[in-house]
């Protein structure tokens, strides 16, 4: 696996999840519990179904999807990973190595492992020929 690629999947992955949560409607925009998943309000999801509006259930599916992926890293992680890219400002580096109480240089590592594991987890993880012929 390339973990330069697979991490830039992943953030190509949160640009995406940005861009439609600045498009959604206010009471469409997801919460981050304090076990730093995202939750959409219920009643969003049965009002994007009864209005059948495709940019919210789009909207919907994707945070559906990150979660999927989230669900699958510790508590850390995805501490990690909703600070750095799904707070509506998203913390400095330094801050959240502050906050876990580790060096800024760990913070980066567990960073980019936590991008891989997600990449790996939504299937999104780019992987070089040579490793994709050992599978077939």
């Amino acid at each position: 696996m390339t973990k330069k690629k697979s991490i830039e999947a992943a953030k190509k992955l949160f640009v995406r999840y940005r861009m439609k949560k600045l498009a959604a409607e206010e009471e469409y925009l997801p919460r981050i519990t304090s076990k730093f998943m995202l939750d959409i309000p219920s009643y969003s999801l049965e009002m994007a179904v009864i209005k059948k509006v495709d940019s919210e259930n789009e909207y919907a599916n994707l945070v559906d999807y990150l979660n999927r992926g989230l669900k699958k890293l510790n508590v850390t992680e995805r501490q990690i990973i909703v600070m750095s890219y799904l707070e509506d400002e998203p913390y400095f580096a330094y801050q959240i190595a502050n906050e876990l109480n580790v060096a800024e240089r760990t913070f980066h590592r567990m960073k980019n492992l936590a991008l891989v594991k997600l990449a790996v987890a939504l299937r999104i993880a780019v992987f070089r020929e040579e490793e994709l012929d050992e599978i077939s």
